[in-house]
């Protein structure tokens, strides 16, 4: 008995291999959960995914297609400019969220295999929660903020958590309403909501928390701009925003007093913002000597002695304003596309990952990549939920 894998089999090995490495994140020994840190099961699913591609005769090239190629030529120019001062870390991160960018926008991915990642990120975000129950590691003492540590390894930046939790939460909160006449998978994705929301007030990370305010805003504005036909679907949305009304206002009355004292502090003269913007000027300040194309994949620019702590300044001082085009493009397109089909929970997921990205910095934080991916995938693909809408507006005019 001979076992042939055709296309099919290689792509769905692929995307399961891709969400095994976004689920065991927690793995990752590294402060800012960098994706340099683990990659054991990304390799292979690189691996077998230009498989895929090579014996499928037909490649569809498309915008996400093209602007990912783009950043991975970059990334290899960026590792050739920057000689000496080469980080490995950086290069290998670059080229490996590139490489399976390439993939998944030319793959024939559908909007199950899409489901499936979603998921996974959903799922790690809950595993990073049980982890936070169980460590409880008071990151700066006082206990208002808490973080994640395994074993004698570091302990994780709550604002990185933070952006975890805040994308699972975007996540489940997009599952919900797609699957809102399925009570099972309903209630819950609305569990893992209420579970990462809490998660991010225990983090006590302010850009994570306005992160998923603009995706509660969002999901509010697809509420109220959807036709409620039904006295049914009314009490169900009113049960609700009830629920997490509730859930918010428990958590907020057992958080210390000091979460809400750093909250609603947004003067120059605060810690983190001051630190935020002096990342900032001096990575304008490099970015005016290497508009174009980058310093390259270097760690640390002496200028600034961090990272900028923003994904787009920070793309655009590896790589260049080529590349920070070229990621603009992957978001400014969906973005237009989802206005026009009014999907109002997908655009809530891409502004909370945008405001985590420019607040913290996620440039090599693989969930963000996805997320983006994905979005970019949904937004220009024929969804079920699409000819139910072209088949409703028919029944209605007839």
């Amino acid at each position: 008995m001979q076992f042939k894998l055709r296309n099919k089999n290689l792509k769905d090995i692929a995307v399961l291999l891709l969400a095994l490495n976004i689920i065991f994140t927690f793995l990752n020994n590294n402060e800012y959960l960098l994706l340099s840190g683990f990659y054991i099961f990304l390799i292979p699913s690189i691996g077998i995914g230009i498989i895929a591609i090579c014996s499928n005769k037909i490649i569809k090239i498309n915008y996400g297609f093209t602007c990912s190629l783009i950043l991975l030529l970059l990334t290899l120019f960026g590792g050739i400019q920057a000689g000496v001062h080469l980080s490995t870390g950086v290069l290998y991160s670059f080229v490996l969220i590139f490489l399976e960018a390439c993939e998944l926008f030319i793959l024939d991915i559908d909007e199950h295999d899409i489901d499936f990642l979603l998921n996974s990120v959903k799922y790690s975000s809950l595993i990073f929660a049980v982890l936070m129950f169980i460590t409880r590691v008071d990151y700066w003492g006082g206990g208002w903020r808490y973080s994640v540590q395994l074993g004698n390894g570091p302990i994780i930046d709550p604002n990185y958590l933070g952006t975890v939790f805040s994308s699972g939460l975007a996540i489940s909160i997009y599952l919900m309403f797609k699957n809102k006449d399925v009570s099972r998978i309903r209630n819950f994705n609305l569990l893992t909501g209420l579970i990462c929301l809490i998660c991010i007030f225990f983090s006590g990370s302010r850009g994570a928390m306005l992160a998923s305010a603009f995706s509660g805003m969002f999901s509010v504005i697809h509420i109220i701009h959807g036709k409620i036909r039904t006295k049914k679907e009314i009490i169900r949305n009113i049960f609700l925003f009830a629920i997490i009304f509730l859930t918010i206002c428990f958590v907020i009355t057992h958080l210390p007093k000091n979460v809400f004292k750093r909250l609603f502090v947004l003067s120059y003269q605060d810690g983190s913002n001051f630190r935020r913007i002096f990342l900032w000027k001096n990575a304008f300040g490099e970015i005016k000597k290497h508009v174009l194309l980058g310093v390259g994949c270097i760690e640390e620019i002496v200028s600034i002695g961090t990272p900028a702590h923003n994904s787009f300044l920070r793309l655009w001082l590896d790589l260049g304003g080529i590349g920070l085009i070229s990621l603009l493009v992957m978001i400014i397109k969906p973005t237009f596309l989802m206005i026009r089909k009014k999907n109002y929970i997908l655009l809530g997921i891409l502004t909370q990952n945008i405001i985590t990205a420019f607040i913290m910095g996620c440039t090599f934080l693989l969930n963000f990549w996805i997320l983006i991916i994905m979005i970019c995938l949904l937004a220009g693909m024929k969804t079920e939920s699409d000819y139910l809408q072209k088949v409703i507006k028919i029944k209605e005019r007839v």
